[in-house]
């Protein structure tokens, strides 16, 4: 099924001080950086699909969790996906798309839910590329790549994102370069849904 834009699924975006993220949402996605491998998503290293852990519990359990579940012999640290400190303010975006925390972090997505009311949940751009000039939509762009290049993962097949696909097409390093971790399975995964 062709669908004219994934991000018809963005219900709302605005933007958040660090403090304000700080105080009211807890970040729940996490990564795994090894020595030997790089960054990559924990899923990766657990070979488990670590978002329903993540979303039944507080971001301290499901942390403790991982940890116990990791081998002791494997070097890997786990830590909850970063918050960029050089920026004052962040964005938050909700999508009608399901959570799923190993597409967020391969996308440089991080998810943050807030800590009264835990079914609300938000994607965040992990490595932002806004100058702290509040609402200048264009400096959103990349995030808005980040977002569809998501969509586009949890969709599959199922809808297909033309405007994405024509760009994957025509400028698949562009977008390659807004992927954070699992380089070579997303960009496997996304060959094969744009062919």
């Amino acid at each position: 099924m062709m669908r004219k834009d994934l991000l018809d699924d963005l219900e709302d975006y605005f933007s958040v001080t660090i403090s304000e993220l700080d105080q009211h949402y807890e970040v729940i996605s996490f990564l795994a950086i090894s020595p030997a491998q790089g960054i990559h998503t924990l899923d990766y290293y657990l070979d488990e699909d670590i978002t329903e852990v993540t979303m039944l519990n507080s971001q301290e359990d499901a942390l403790y969790y991982f940890i116990n579940q990791l081998s002791s012999a494997k070097e890997t640290y786990i830590s909850p996906t970063p918050v960029h400190s050089k920026v004052n303010r962040t964005y938050l975006y909700r999508l009608e798309q399901p959570v799923n925390v190993k597409y967020s972090v391969s996308c440089g997505l991080g998810i943050v839910r807030e800590r009264f009311k835990q079914r609300n949940y938000f994607l965040y751009s992990i490595n932002p590329s806004y100058r702290n000039e509040p609402e200048r939509v264009e400096e959103l762009i990349p995030d808005f790549l980040r977002l569809k290049l998501y969509c586009q993962l949890v969709n599959g097949h199922m809808q297909i994102d033309k405007r994405l696909r024509k760009q994957w097409r025509e400028n698949k390093q562009l977008l390659i370069s807004f992927l954070f971790a699992n380089h070579e399975e997303v960009i496997a995964e996304l060959e094969d849904i744009f062919k």
